[in-house]
């Protein structure tokens, strides 16, 4: 058999030392771009030479996308290696394979027994991933797991993480590594400190240090980050008189919660209207015009989120888009149609944190509402 190199990847010296560490479960909370996805890769692939099943496991097909382009890139070097792109699959002629999987239904990813896998952006996924589906196929072949991730709050991952800091047989290990670990890439540094001018504090430390960020214990609104007008001495922002002069320096929209219960012991339905500063006076600033909160119908509701239209000149209502509340986005469509008033309707799916979802409309880290 004629002998083939095989080029792989250069590593940076973090890598290095997480892939000689001899712990069969290996926890990686790392920063964006550190290099997450080319060490899981070589892994996967060094496994398979040696005869070995691995899978690569992502939340989504599209996730899946640029690991296995790495992929299919280092195994085209092998002439015999069979390339199956409708399967993400790779397999060589001595029967080892890497073969590319989402885990949007964990179901569907038990019973192969696997010599090694790597659980891409595991913190993202749900644990019955590695609970329910991973680990077992893992027992009878001995095989090793990389779950590798930046990472997402104090979940499972988390506690995986913890484990291997805790372990004391060999087993685990685990590790926290910032983005600026990755040598190959210039300047990271200057990139992060220019991520800080627009991005918050929470979200640098957890996208790029790799800490992990307990989202119950943040505050983000404090009594400080707030703006009062009139104040004590009956002075408005001077950005108001601009105002009215220019219409386009607000972005005015309006946040509703639709209540179930009409009980007066229920939560209440509630409105607030919103409006971000464009003008370059106050740049960024976002401002609560008007707060509403009370035990209404859905048409109630409807009519008085519309009044809070036609007052302020709101140009988005957005509301929680779960069941309850998409009906009453259908209640509201109605009224606005009979009322002839222009306005967007936006349905904002809770996949984040609330944390994540306000400060998305946040401008600077030093601007205050």
């Amino acid at each position: 058999m004629s002998r083939v190199t095989v080029h792989f990847p250069s590593l940076h010296a973090m890598q290095k030392e997480i892939r000689a560490h001899p712990a069969r479960y290996k926890v990686i909370a790392a920063g964006r771009r550190w290099g997450k996805t080319r060490l899981g890769l070589l892994m996967c692939l060094e496994t398979a030479l040696a005869g070995g099943r691995t899978w690569w496991v992502g939340l989504t097909y599209k996730s899946l996308r640029p690991a296995w382009r790495d992929l299919a890139r280092i195994a085209r070097q092998i002439g015999s290696a069979r390339i199956q792109e409708s399967d993400l699959l790779v397999t060589f002629p001595n029967g080892g394979e890497v073969m590319a999987r989402t885990a949007e239904d964990p179901v569907n990813l038990r019973g192969e027994g696997l010599d090694g896998v790597v659980i891409d952006e595991a913190a993202h996924l749900k644990q019955d991933v590695w609970d329910g589906s991973i680990r077992p196929s893992l027992m009878d072949r001995a095989g090793w797991a990389i779950l590798i991730s930046s990472p997402a709050g104090m979940n499972w991952f988390h506690d995986l993480w913890q484990l291997g800091q805790q372990d004391t047989d060999g087993r685990w290990a685990s590790w926290q590594r910032p983005s600026t670990d990755n040598t190959f890439l210039a300047d990271l540094e200057a990139e992060i400190e220019d991520a800080r001018r627009s991005s918050p504090d929470f979200w640098i430390r957890q996208e790029y240090l790799a800490e992990f960020i307990n989202y119950a214990g943040l505050r983000p609104f404090r009594a400080d980050s707030f703006l009062y007008w009139p104040d004590e001495k009956n002075n408005v922002p001077d950005i108001l008189p601009l105002v009215e002069e220019n219409p386009w320096a607000w972005d005015v929209r309006i946040g509703v919660d639709q209540a179930i219960s009409l009980r007066d012991t229920a939560c209440r339905s509630a409105i607030v209207v919103a409006a971000q500063c464009r003008h370059p006076v106050s740049l960024g600033d976002i401002f609560i015009l008007h707060i509403d909160a009370g035990h209404w119908t859905a048409f109630q509701h409807a009519d008085k989120v519309l009044d809070n239209v036609v007052k302020y000149g709101a140009r988005t209502v957005i509301y929680e888009k779960v069941a309850y509340q998409t009906a009453f986005e259908e209640i509201l469509g109605q009224r606005q149609r009979e009322r002839h008033i222009s306005c967007g309707i936006q349905g904002e799916r809770p996949d984040l944190d609330k944390l994540r979802r306000a400060n998305a409309w946040a401008g600077p880290p030093s601007n205050r509402c």
